[in-house]
Order: C-alpha cells, then sequence, then structure tokens
C-alpha cells in the first residue's frame, strides 16, 4: 500500500508502527497522549527500478492519541500522514490517512537524465487488515490527487512472532498500479524520450543505445516483495527495529527505459524512545 513501495517510506512505516506500538504496549498505565522520537538510518535504491543506492539517517518522530490517532510516519505508505482508525479490534483493522507521496528529482541518478521530475503529490491512503490465528492479512489503497498521480493497492501476508524481548514478522505482498501510476513512475513521454536521444546522441555515457525510447505502460502488477522485521524492547520505553527484504517489479514495471534492476534489496535499523 505504498506510493513508492519497497522504499524509504516503507521502511519507516515499518519502524514507526514497530515501535509506537508494540514497545508502548511494554509500559503500564500512561496518558491518552503519547509521543515517539529517535532516529532510523536506511539504505535504499535511488528510485524504484535503480540500480543505484544511498544511506542516509531519518527521523522517527511520532504523536498518538488513544492509541487511534497519530501524526506521524504513515501506515500506508505516505511520506507522512495524520491517520486514524475507524476500526481496531484484536482480529479486524480499519485504517484512513491524508498525506503526501515522495517527489523523484532528475539528479538522483543516471538513468534518469532527460526524464522531467516528479513533484510531491497529496494523497489518502486506506488500509484493513484482519487476523486468523498467526498470520494477518492486508489489503491496501493509496490515491494520488495531483502531478498525474493515480492509484496503487496492495495486498500482503504478515506472519508475526515474539519470544521473550524480541519481536518479528515476515511479509509478502504483492502492489498493483493503475496506468496512470504506472506512467508516472515508470513511463517516458515522446518530449523525454527526445531529450534523452538529444543526450544519446552526443554521447553522454550516462544513457545506453535503447533509453531513448518512448514508454507508456498500462496497469497491472507493480512488484512482489518480502520482508522481514526483527524489534528489540531495551527497556518499557527505548525499542530497536531492524527491517530489511526485496521487492521484484512485475514485466510492465521491468520493461521501462528508466529501469536498471528488477530486483532490489533494502535495509534499515532505527533507535526509539517512547513518552
Amino acid at each position: 500500500m505504498s506510493g513508492q513501495s519497497i522504499t524509504r517510506i516503507a521502511l519507516l512505516s515499518a519502524i514507526a508502527c514497530a515501535l509506537g506500538t508494540d514497545v508502548a504496549a511494554q509500559e503500564g498505565p500512561r496518558s491518552s497522549w503519547s509521543f515517539m522520537t529517535g532516529l532510523g538510518v536506511m539504505v535504499v535504491p535511488e528510485y524504484v527500478g535503480s540500480e543505484e543506492y544511498h544511506a542516509f539517517p531519518v527521523p522517527l518522530t511520532e504523536v498518538t492519541y488513544r492509541d487511534r490517532v497519530y501524526l506521524g510516519p504513515s501506515r500506508t505508505g505516505l511520506a507522512g500522514a495524520l491517520g486514524g482508525y475507524a476500526i481496531r479490534t484484536p482480529r479486524l483493522s480499519v485504517l484512513l490517512e491524508a498525506g503526501a507521496q515522495p517527489d523523484r528529482r532528475t539528479s538522483r541518478a543516471d538513468a534518469l537524465a532527460g526524464m522531467e521530475n516528479r513533484d510531491w503529490v497529496g494523497s489518502a491512503g486506506a488500509s484493513v487488515s484482519y487476523r486468523v490465528g498467526p498470520a494477518e492479512a492486508r489489503v491496501g489503497v493509496v490515491r494520488g490527487f495531483n502531478d498525474d498521480a493515480g492509484t496503487l493497492g496492495t495486498v500482503g501476508l504478515g506472519m508475526p512472532g515474539r519470544v521473550g524481548r524480541f519481536m518479528g514478522e515476515v511479509g509478502l505482498s504483492a502492489t498493483f498500479a493503475d496506468g496512470r501510476q504506472m506512467r508516472r513512475d515508470f513511463g517516458v513521454t515522446p518530449a523525454e524520450a527526445a531529450v534523452r536521444q538529444l543526450l544519446i546522441d552526443a554521447g553522454d555515457p550516462r544513457l545506453g543505445p535503447g533509453d531513448g525510447a518512448a514508454y507508456q505502460p498500462t496497469g497491472g502488477l507493480r512488484s512482489v516483495g518480502t520482508s522481514l522485521f526483527l524489534m528489540y524492547g531495551l527497556t518499557a520505553r527505548w525499542g530497536v527495529v531492524t527491517f530489511g527484504g526485496a521487492e521484484w517489479l512485475g514485466n510492465r514495471a521491468e520493461a521501462s527505459p528508466i529501469v536498471r534492476r528488477r530486483g532490489q534489496a533494502f535495509g534499515a535499523t532505527g533507535l526509539a524512545y517512547r513518552f
């Protein structure tokens, strides 16, 4: 349910969810308001389909009211969100969010030479999760409202477990996108293709012979992925999370001239303190 699929936003969401709920659960009675602050480090591709990676620090900050309403990292994959649970029971959860999806600057990677920048997108997200025994099934959707952003949908299955202070989960997911979203993230317009071909003709080393083609994908399977996170509660208020995994782009996404690698790995770790 991520506008960027497995990216820095999905990783931040996983860390925030784990520390924001499980670390708090180790405490005794507490007030209606809770606050989390901390720092994480991530290693992710420069963009979806990139072969270039970078590491960077990210703040982990969140304000929560009665474990129902929050302001901070998104649960559905937005860069940041104001969200709330319409329903939250041990088995069923229904979540609504409003926030933004991140931009993509042409300067981010060599393979984006000649492409136009993609702007930040105002977005809304929703998800439904249902737990049966040790497994939790999840369905989510994210809708963008500007910059020709479209709609993404995600289905996933998680298998959480806990031993002492350790908590973990193995997850599998598949993300689908409509044509507008696929073209925004993987498409190359005729105008962009013309600029890229001029760069190729001029001998630009950043692009190869086939990178000057226009490409307008239709909607369909965007990616499939697997993930694993482990959390260790240092104390009732301190917690550490390590998160990693991989995703593989679908055929329509992989065929894009800007995609350099179909399979991508990612990783992150974070330390947070809950007030």
